[in-house]
C-alpha cells in the first residue's frame, strides 16, 4: 500500500507541477515506470494503462486489457527484476490529445538468468487529463 501511495503522490505532484506541459507529463510517466519497477508496484505499473489496452508481445498474437501486462509485472517484480526504460523519441499530437513513445528497455533478472535489452513502443493518450498507456509493444534483442 505504501508503494501505491508513493507513486498516487508522485503523480498528483507531476500533474500539478507539468500542467499543459506534455513533454514534461510523458517523461513523468516514463520515471513513473521506472518507480513502479523499483518499487516492485505491480498495481502501480497498471494504473499507468487504460483498462483495454492493446498489448503487443514478442512472438506472442495481440491482446487487449491488462491480463499479460499483470502476467509479466508479476514475474519481475516476484523475481526482483531491474527494469529500466529510457526515452529516445517522443511525439505529441498538434492537439496534445494523444503522444507516441519510443525508447531503450533494460532488463536484469538474475534469478531468471535474464540480462538483456530491447525497445519499447508506447501509445498513449489524454484519459481524464492524465495520459495513460493505450497501445504498448516490446521487444528483446537476441545477444
Amino acid at each position: 500500500m505504501r508503494k501505491l501511495l508513493t507513486l498516487g503522490a508522485f503523480a498528483l505532484t507531476a500533474t500539478a507541477a507539468f500542467a499543459d506541459d506534455p513533454v514534461a507529463e510523458l517523461n513523468a510517466v516514463n520515471d513513473a515506470f521506472n518507480a513502479g519497477i523499483a518499487e516492485q508496484d505491480v498495481q502501480g505499473l497498471l494504473g499507468l494503462y487504460r483498462e483495454n489496452t492493446m498489448w503487443i508481445e514478442p512472438g506472442m498474437p495481440m491482446t487487449e486489457g491488462l491480463d499479460e501486462a499483470r502476467k509479466l509485472f508479476e514475474f519481475v517484480t516476484s523475481k526482483n527484476g531491474d527494469v529500466t526504460h529510457s526515452i529516445n523519441h517522443l511525439f505529441v499530437s498538434d492537439d496534445t490529445s494523444l503522444a507516441v513513445m519510443i525508447g531503450d528497455v533494460n532488463v536484469k533478472i538474475e534469478s531468471a538468468g535474464i540480462d538483456g535489452y530491447g525497445t519499447y513502443l508506447y501509445v498513449l493518450d489524454q484519459v481524464d487529463d492524465e495520459w495513460k498507456i493505450i497501445g504498448d509493444m516490446w521487444n528483446q534483442v537476441a545477444e
